[in-house]
């Protein structure tokens, strides 16, 4: 099983979401995909500048948030990877007219905007556990981008959504905004890595 397919089943089966009083949404367990914490320009946002990451949803969820306007996509995911395969990216709707029993796997998701002078501005949190101590600390905005390659396990977000009014087809529209998000965040290692045999070798940097 693909890692990206056992996020599905786990936004599906393990995610927990609840709509509270505000109209925020408020995810625990949640799933993350497509992370660009710190704004580089890719494909999908050329231009760069823009933090963003995919929120995983179900399909009860998604239901739920597309009938109250929210932009819910679905991305087809492949059981076997291609080099030179084309995956489809399609909305709710017409997922579910036209493609439901033809996808593979579908990653079901909202994008969500993450501004350190939004509306509201986004605070994120690393959860630590030491010597029977549990705690959180806020993550400064400067150091956001470590999130895109870093590990995150049990990520609870809140998401506030904000009706922008640029879609002339759609003027009640939403978009999510992250409002808070806190997670086990453990770096992974980069560089060199000798393991026994050249263990007792120095590594030289250019």
């Amino acid at each position: 099983m693909s890692s990206m397919v056992e996020k599905i089943m786990n936004a599906e089966h393990v995610a927990e979401y609840s709509v509270i009083a505000n109209g925020d949404l408020q995810v625990e367990h949640a799933e993350l995909a497509f992370r660009n914490f710190s704004g580089r320009g890719t494909k999908a946002n050329p231009v760069g500048g823009k933090r963003t990451f995919c929120l995983m949803l179900n399909e009860e969820m998604a239901d739920r948030l597309w009938n109250d306007n929210w932009n819910v996509k679905v991305k087809e995911i492949k059981d076997q990877y291609q080099e030179d395969e084309t995956t489809l990216t399609v909305n709710w709707e017409d997922y579910n007219r036209q493609y439901r029993n033809i996808f593979d796997h579908a990653m079901i998701y909202t994008e969500i905007i993450v501004s350190e002078n939004g509306n509201p501005p986004a605070d994120i949190y690393k959860a630590s556990e030491y010597n029977g101590e549990k705690t959180v600390a806020k993550i400064p905005a400067d150091h956001w981008k470590e999130l895109d390659t870093s590990m995150m396990n049990e990520i609870t977000v809140t998401i506030h959504p904000w009706m922008h009014g640029r879609n002339l087809q759609k003027p009640d529209a939403k978009k999510g905004y992250l409002r808070t998000l806190i997670a086990h965040v453990q770096p992974i290692m980069s560089g060199v890595r000798l393991g026994n045999t050249y263990s007792d070798y120095r590594v030289i940097e250019d």
